[in-house]
């Protein structure tokens, strides 16, 4: 009898195991997005857009938005600096999907050299994280890049970039999102 019981339990928990073990697997997906917006010494908001190559147009469709909630952008009298901020993306129905933090450098590019030729007014690039918090299904970090698109005639400053990255999931949420299409 004891012996039964104690084949059961055992049975029980290898059965909890595995599906704990599958449960914790993940898929990482590539964001390719464009972004469409205004970005000021206090203000960031681009609509993003899916880029060829993208993986989580299910997930982050069309429309959606990253949005600052606290942003400030320090910079010296040559236009060179650095900004920080906590950010939200927001999906086309208004829901927030995930909460992170975005810093980066201003006015600088990638290909610095000696006589600072990598230097370019307006450049905006840095990384945004979003963390497993908000969502525990979900994190996404991406390079951000930004510059001012001059043809868009507006009052605002307008700026057209990229967002690349990598969106981890879990599979209970790919799913999910993927039945919604």
């Amino acid at each position: 009898m004891k012996s039964g019981l104690f084949s059961a339990l055992l049975a029980l928990l290898l059965m909890l195991f595995i599906n704990v073990s599958t449960q914790a697997q993940t898929s990482n997906l590539i964001m390719s997005k464009h972004a469409l917006g205004t970005i000021s010494q206090i203000g960031f908001s681009m609509n993003l857009t899916t880029d060829s190559g993208d993986q989580t147009q299910s997930i982050v469709p069309d429309g959606s938005r990253i949005v600052a909630t606290n942003f400030l952008m320090t910079l010296d009298s040559n236009g060179i600096g650095t900004f920080q901020g906590i950010v939200v993306l927001i999906l086309p129905n208004r829901a927030v999907l995930l909460t992170g933090t975005i810093q980066g450098t201003v006015g600088v590019t990638t290909n610095i050299k000696d006589d600072i030729t990598g230097s370019l007014p307006n450049h905006i690039q840095g990384m945004v994280i979003f963390p497993n918090t908000t969502n525990p299904s979900l994190s996404l970090i991406a390079n951000f890049a930004a510059d001012i698109l001059v043809e868009a005639g507006s009052p605002l400053t307008v700026f057209q970039g990229h967002m690349d990255g990598v969106m981890t999931t879990s599979p209970k949420i790919r799913r999910t999102f993927l039945k919604l299409q």
